[in-house]
């Protein structure tokens, strides 16, 4: 699965982004994850993916699944083309780099991207 650029992951945002409740994560989407993590990583990720928050943009064309692997503030999400639900594409989102906040213990886990 591709790596979306920051820039692509940001075409991806509606106006708004409204959160789905209870959301549900697939046993495929589950170990999507897993091989993006252990490629990137080339070793097992601090703990196993899971499903923390996902989101629709405003104009329903985008969905964000946010997958949470153990390092603080640290997700892969997982873009999907909606209605269709086709994968387009996972981004690295580091909250703590975004917006200032502590670094995690281990900041070097995911690796420089290839881009």
């Amino acid at each position: 699965m591709k790596e979306l650029s920051e820039a692509e992951f940001n075409a991806t945002f509606g106006s708004s982004m409204q959160p789905l409740e209870a959301p549900e994560a697939s046993d495929a989407s589950l170990a999507i994850v897993a091989q993006i993590l252990e490629a990137r990583g080339g070793e097992a990720p601090p703990r196993e993916p899971e499903l923390s928050h996902s989101y629709v943009s405003a104009d329903g064309n985008y969905g964000h699944h946010l997958f949470w692997y153990g390092v603080p503030n640290v997700y892969v999400v997982i873009v999907q083309a909606l209605p269709g639900r086709s994968m387009i594409g996972h981004h690295r989102l580091d909250l703590n780099e975004k917006y200032g906040l502590p670094a995690p213990s281990d900041p070097t886990w995911w690796p420089l991207s290839a881009h």
